[in-house]
């Protein structure tokens, strides 16, 4: 169906399915591509084969749920099938390795059943640095919000226009625009966050603006109820940070690297595992998020898993690109163990990762690393519970093999300063894959 419709745009289509044909069309349709091509030729040969794998989206797509039509946000206004409640959220990380400090900031908009406003607004830090760690939140009033953005095109991408502004009266503002991404907040009379960062690397260097970000082609079709971006992946940061609680009087300031995410959408995922770190000097930088999704109506277990290595090159796979993830996840021990590779017999490229969350022999257990849950948005507004445990000084772990040699000496990378995240369901849920 998606192939199909993209093909009877004509012009555009043909150049869509050319550019899109050596990612999606080889790896679930037998068709290959040559340069150069003679579209309409290729395409009348491959006809049958694309009417085949066609039925069977269009049998797995009509599992969708009735649902309408409508603008997806006044942030994102990209015409998506919604049904009930709704979000719209922004997260920053940035990590200084220089001072061992990191923080995660999180704005966040929830629209309730039936309701054409937003009904609450959330705002969260979470600070880690050699001496403690602090989890601050507001809940400012509906009534203090404005928010305001630019219209984006259809579908998330890098080289899109943004213009955003996310502002509570009383505690502060955050602004994303084509140049900058900033912050300035106070959570009460003791703690404050700022922040300014520039210089966005995009999650993928391509010409392929819908396969840009962690949907891949996914995000270009009209079936997923939930959209996820990430707009940077080791932007340059700035920030000052004041924390007096307990009479700490404690200024920090100082420069790192931040990863820049958004998501929205009408449907909570039931349970997941996250997790982003960005090396020293910003030479890499890795990123997973694995959990129950819906696509089209059906809930499996899908994985995205990204890492960036020293050399630029991107290393990515989606099991909505048929790449085999084989997962433990361990939340009660804190780890999250991955082993991923392509089912393209062309691409002999693989990843092992291990993520464990630092255990220290003054936590009595594991759980005390991941602080007090965090909210996060649910059906009937934000919850934290069960929420999400986060902890911001995890470990990772990388290994990268370039082929399937027995005696390859990978290329390794050891990440401190990883942030790792079990959420929903996930918390404290022992998974492993088949």
């Amino acid at each position: 169906f998606f192939l199909q419709s993209t093909v009877n745009r004509g012009a555009e289509g043909k150049r869509l399915f050319n550019s899109i044909g050596k990612s999606i069309s080889s790896t679930i349709i037998p068709i290959k591509l040559s340069s150069p091509l003679n579209f309409h030729r290729m395409w009348n040969k491959s006809r049958r084969k694309v009417t085949f794998i066609s039925n069977i989206l269009l049998l797995v797509l009509s599992t969708t749920s009735e649902s309408c039509i409508s603008n997806a946000s006044p942030l994102n206004k990209q015409p998506m099938k919604l049904n009930g409640p709704f979000f719209q959220g922004w997260l920053v990380r940035n990590i200084d390795h220089a001072q061992n400090v990191s923080f995660i900031f999180v704005v966040g908009s929830f629209s309730s059943r039936n309701s054409a406003t937003y009904d609450e607004h959330y705002i969260f830090c979470g600070l880690s640095t050699n001496k403690y760690s602090k989890q601050v939140d507001i809940f400012p009033s509906p009534k203090s919000v404005i928010i305001k953005g630019s219209k984006p095109g259809s579908y998330f991408s890098s080289n899109r226009n943004l213009n955003i502004s996310w502002a509570a009266k009383g505690f502060g503002q955050f602004l994303f625009n084509n140049q900058i991404c900033s912050a300035q907040f106070e959570f009460g009379p003791n703690f404050r966050l700022n922040f300014k960062t520039n210089n966005r690397i995009p999650w993928k260097d391509s010409s392929i603006s819908f396969n840009d970000g962690p949907e891949g082609w996914l995000g270009s079709t009209p079936f997923l109820p939930c959209h996820y971006f990430v707009h940077s992946v080791g932007s340059q940061c700035e920030y000052e940070i004041y924390n007096n609680e307990n009479n700490k009087n404690d200024l920090i300031t100082g420069k790192g690297y931040a990863h820049i995410e958004g998501n929205h959408g009408s449907f909570f995922p039931d349970g997941w595992t996250w997790c982003q770190t960005i090396a020293n000097n910003n030479e890499a930088s890795l990123g997973f998020v694995g959990g129950k999704f819906e696509i089209a109506g059906l809930k499996p277990m899908n994985f995205v898993v990204y890492f960036r290595r020293k050399n630029g090159h991107r290393v990515i796979y989606r099991t909505t690109d048929l790449d085999i993830i084989k997962y433990r996840i361990q939340p009660t021990r804190g780890v999250v163990t991955i082993s991923a590779n392509s089912m393209n017999l062309l691409r002999k490229e693989r990843l092992e990762i291990t993520v464990t969350a630092a255990v220290h022999s003054s936590h009595d257990n594991v759980k005390s690393l991941f602080g007090r849950p965090v909210f996060i948005p649910t059906e009937k507004g934000f919850s934290n519970s069960p929420g999400c445990l986060e902890t911001y000084n995890a470990m990772a772990t990388v290994h990268y093999y370039a082929g399937n040699e027995a005696n390859e000496i990978p290329e390794s990378y050891s990440i401190p300063l990883t942030a790792l995240e079990f959420g929903g369901s996930f918390v404290g849920k022992y998974l492993l894959s088949n």
